[in-house]
């Protein structure tokens, strides 16, 4: 046997071991089933988050618009319970953060602690490359990028996102396959 062949069967191994024994580590969480009332508890929170993540400009933020409504209905009636599960610990994950580090819950703090907590969380759910994906496969979207995806969701197709944030023709009367873009042009909200 070569030893090029020997050495990427060995980390091969090592990675299906590891794999196994997380997914055996993390069963039980995987397994319990999500209910709306879980998520109601947070809702003063998961209202701060959204307008943390798209704030009031010349447009109304996120919690104006009710995009965490939006965030709620779908992580109860529209994702897997591996998802539902993440983000309820990982809601529950920013509240112990902020008690423990702050020594108040996450709706008291100020705006620049709420904002180091917001990106602490953010840089916690970055992950790139083979095992990253392998994880989210595993194990579902981490919590940050389902609040980040979720809440830019619901505000794009909300009436106001739609029609103030990007540009919106109710009945298009046109086809132009090539148009020119200038510096401020709005991106569209319809294909």
């Amino acid at each position: 046997m070569k030893r090029r062949t020997a050495i990427i069967s060995m980390i091969s191994a090592s990675i299906g071991v590891t794999a196994a024994s997380y997914i055996g580590w993390n069963y039980k969480q995987v397994t319990k089933e999500v209910k709306f009332n879980d998520l109601s508890n947070y809702k003063d929170m998961l209202a701060d988050l959204v307008d943390l993540i798209i704030p009031e400009t010349d447009s109304p933020g996120a919690k104006e618009v009710g995009v965490h409504y939006y965030v709620v209905l779908m992580i109860t009636d529209a994702k897997g319970r591996k998802e539902q599960n993440n983000f309820i610990n990982g809601l529950a994950d920013f509240r112990d953060y902020c008690k423990d580090n702050y020594n108040t819950v996450y709706e008291k703090c100020s705006e620049s602690d709420k904002i180091k907590v917001l990106n602490y969380f953010e840089e916690q759910g970055v992950q790139n490359g083979i095992m990253a994906k392998i994880r989210t496969k595993i194990f579902g979207k981490s919590f940050f990028r389902l609040l980040k995806e979720l809440t830019i969701e619901g505000y794009c197709t909300s009436e106001v996102g739609a029609t103030q944030l990007l540009a919106y023709e109710y009945v298009p009367g046109r086809y132009n396959a090539v148009i020119t873009m200038n510096k401020n042009t709005k991106t569209w909200a319809t294909k």
